[in-house]
């Protein structure tokens, strides 16, 4: 008899895992007790070349068992690749499991990956230039970009310090009053 998968399989996982990160386990039951089991991946989102997944199986019960189980962990390409704000965010991935005999069975995993709050890395540093005589409320400038790869932060800004006539001033008291 060939190997089953009885279940539908889904999981997730969060963006930026790192490789080797366990997702979940996977089973098909067989009812030959003597027969032992090989899982591998088919394919991922239909893309057939494994240089390009980011997801793998380990075979952890696969000898002389009713049950053969597999673990699904993000593989070394899958560490950089694994991002919630990316157009892919959900993967199905089709996975077989073969038994001795050759008799096989195919499912299909779907693992979504979780949204994780990436801290901001702006650019330290904008210049901004203004008249002498520039009327109270001129914008100095926009955008300052946060750089949050978390594109619906929403992100509050002080001005830390300024120059004027060649000198530096420092914003303690969060006020936004040029000296």
């Amino acid at each position: 008899e060939p190997p089953i998968f009885a279940d539908s399989f889904r999981f997730s996982v969060a963006e930026n895992s790192a490789a080797g990160t366990y997702i979940g386990i996977i089973s098909a039951d067989d009812e030959d007790r003597e027969e032992t089991h090989s899982f591998y991946i088919q394919d991922i989102n239909l893309e057939s070349s494994s240089s390009l997944w980011v997801f793998g199986v380990d075979s952890v019960n696969s000898t002389d068992s009713s049950a053969g189980s597999a673990k699904v962990f993000v593989t070394e390409y899958g560490k950089n690749h694994l991002d919630y704000e990316n157009p892919v965010n959900s993967f199905n991935v089709s996975i077989v499991v073969m038994d001795s005999g050759g008799l096989s069975d195919m499912c299909t995993v779907t693992v979504t990956v979780d949204d994780v709050n990436e801290p901001p890395t702006p650019n330290k540093t904008h210049t901004f230039w203004i008249r002498e005589n520039a009327q109270k409320g001129t914008l100095l400038g926009y955008p300052i970009l946060s750089g949050d790869p978390d594109i619906y932060d929403t992100h509050d800004y002080i001005i830390s310090s300024w120059s004027a006539d060649d000198e530096t001033y420092s914003n303690t008291d969060s006020t936004w009053h040029l000296p």
